[in-house]
């Protein structure tokens, strides 16, 4: 997660607002677009998840090697929904954390 935070930041500004989903705790991340993804980007995450199915990961080596292939990349100017992020609390205790990306699930918001 903190690779991941660190590329975001490599995109531009990102508002994160709190939210309840669903009876639970949760965020809202919008931020510029982004275009679909090509072969050098496949290429790259299908290496950083190799990676992380590893065991062997850094922060530092994950973000590098997805901003190096990401970076790059045009982004749209208009602002829209990148991620709903939301955290199953059962007792006071994080039970499950779940984060939906699929723009078809997102386009209502």
């Amino acid at each position: 997660m903190a690779g991941v935070a660190q590329l975001r930041r490599a995109f531009g500004d990102f508002e994160a607002q709190r939210v309840t989903v669903n009876g639970q705790p949760g965020r809202v991340l919008r931020g510029p677009g982004e275009p679909p993804f090509g072969e050098a980007e496949r290429r790259a995450v299908a290496e950083a998840l190799a990676l992380l199915q590893s065991g062997d990961v850094d922060a530092e080596v994950l973000a590098a090697q997805l901003r190096s292939a990401l970076v790059g990349r045009e982004h749209q100017s208009e602002t829209r929904v990148r991620d709903v992020l939301t955290v199953d609390v059962v007792d006071g205790r994080i039970q499950a954390v779940r984060v939906v990306r699929n723009p078809d699930k997102l386009g209502h918001l």
